[in-house]
Formats: structure tokens, C-alpha cells, sequence
């Protein structure tokens, strides 16, 4: 806790903006993930129409 305390007094904004680019970083994956998800069941849907019908 001690670590954390210093860490905060003497490296204030560049901690903060590491965790932010984390936090960016974070986001973006999973938003990539989340539109490779949505186009992979796109093409599975489209494919199950076509052999169907």
C-alpha cells in the first residue's frame, strides 16, 4: 500500500494517463472482439439461409 501511496505522490499524471491507455486498450479489444463476434454470426446466419432455401 505504501508502493501504491508513493507511486500516487511523486508519478501522479503518468500513472493516471497508463491506466487510462489501459483502460482505452481494454475497450477497444473487446470492441474488436465484439464486431468480429457480430460478423461471424452474420455469415453463419447468411450461410444456414442459402443451404436452406
Amino acid at each position: 500500500m505504501e508502493l501504491l501511496i508513493l507511486v500516487w505522490r511523486q508519478y501522479r499524471w503518468p500513472f493516471i494517463s497508463v491506466m487510462a491507455l489501459s483502460l482505452a486498450s481494454a475497450a477497444l479489444g473487446i470492441g474488436l472482439i465484439a464486431f468480429i463476434n457480430q460478423r461471424l454470426i452474420l455469415i453463419a446466419f447468411i450461410n444456414q439461409r442459402l443451404i436452406s432455401a
